[in-house]
């Protein structure tokens, strides 16, 4: 039983989002991961509490839109205050998610803050005890129940093929003299030592193929990113956009490219670049093939170091190879999901890389 005062101040708990979805209220708790239904005299004393008031006031205010009498009203707010759905001002937890969300709103992170409260506690596997042999296991239960093949991606609508060298030839055949500058010739070199398939390592379970292995680094061998190229002006390489396609080591002829007011849009952020761009590099995400792995709720995090790491490995190897190199993130993913053709909760544009020639 909990003692109240009608002139105690009670506040919503930081972590405590309301939705209304097919019809009805739900009330969505971040900080102890539980989903409800509630009806609306829940959500508008809810919404009296939100900015922190006394019993007492917040009766009243809800008495004048509703008929309910102070006994109802006192046991709603003792079952959420039981429920830590409503707390008072020194309530720990409250304390720290307002911390949390007021410095990630400096940083425009209002919709990543959620995320990061629903999974900041997440029990991960110990490494350093267990971890290693668990992860095994799960491994092996997960190839039970379903396949695991996705290691690369092929385009249905193929205009064109062109041949590249595997990623080890292009290695070996480079040297600190290869100062060639923009051409068709080191774009698909770049390309293919980049997104390419460098060796593979075998993998005996069942239903699963070959891990791939590639000059990125990434959490186990999982390669979600695919890569991109919006050619404008590559000398002796038809305009369009292509994919590179590791299980082919081909770069594609996908699409004619889009109007000159689409770039302007599209990639904002890459047409900063102190040149003028000859092509754009986008790099998507196939979320699926991390997923299969990493079935825990920060897997999407690791999707952008592994961006991280071909971005790094693009200005590098495109610097080496004599070109100017632009990435900036600053693009609308929409627009160019939907010219890619592809859904963005099965593959996601992730980054945009400007490249250019002579300044």
């Amino acid at each position: 039983m909990i003692n109240l005062n009608l002139e105690d101040k009670l506040y919503l708990n930081a972590g405590i989002r309301v939705k209304f979805n097919d019809d009805s209220w739900e009330l969505i708790d971040l900080l102890n991961k539980k989903r409800n239904k509630v009806n609306t005299l829940i959500v508008m004393v809810i919404s009296v509490f939100s900015h922190g008031d006394s019993i007492d006031k917040s009766y009243k205010m809800i008495s004048q839109k509703i008929n309910v009498e102070l006994s109802e009203f006192i046991s709603v707010v003792e079952n959420l205050l039981h429920r830590e759905i409503l707390i008072d001002k020194k309530n720990s937890n409250h304390l720290w998610a307002l911390e949390v969300i007021e410095e990630w709103s400096k940083k425009g992170w209002d919709k990543a803050v959620d995320y990061h409260l629903l999974t900041y506690d997440y029990p991960f596997l110990d490494y350093k005890k267990d971890g290693q042999l668990k992860d095994v296991f799960l491994m092996e239960e997960y190839a039970e129940k379903e396949v695991d093949h996705n290691r690369g991606k092929k385009c249905e609508k193929v205009r064109k093929e062109i041949k590249v060298d595997s990623p080890i030839n292009i290695l070996k055949n480079l040297s600190v003299s290869y100062k060639d500058g923009l051409n068709a010739d080191t774009i698909t070199k770049l390309m293919s030592s980049i997104f390419g398939v460098l060796r593979k390592k075998r993998i005996t379970w069942e239903n699963v193929s070959d891990l791939v292995k590639k000059t990125n680094p990434s959490g186990g061998s999982r390669h979600p990113s695919e890569g991109y190229l919006f050619n404008l002006s590559i000398d002796n390489l038809e305009k369009g956009i292509y994919h590179f396609s590791s299980l082919t080591s081909t770069l594609d002829f996908i699409n004619d490219l889009p109007e000159e007011d689409y770039f302007k849009k599209a990639f904002a952020g890459p047409l900063r670049a102190p040149f003028t761009p000859n092509a754009f590099i986008v790099i998507t995400s196939v979320f699926e093939r991390n997923m299969y792995r990493y079935r825990e709720p920060r897997t999407f995090r690791t999707v952008f170091m592994d961006v991280g790491h071909i971005v790094e490995n693009i200005s590098k190897t495109g610097n080496f190879l004599g070109m100017h190199i632009y990435p900036h993130q600053g693009i609308d993913d929409e627009m160019i999901e939907n010219i890619l053709g592809i859904n963005y909760l099965e593959e996601g544009a992730i980054m945009g890389i400007a490249i250019g020639g002579e300044k």
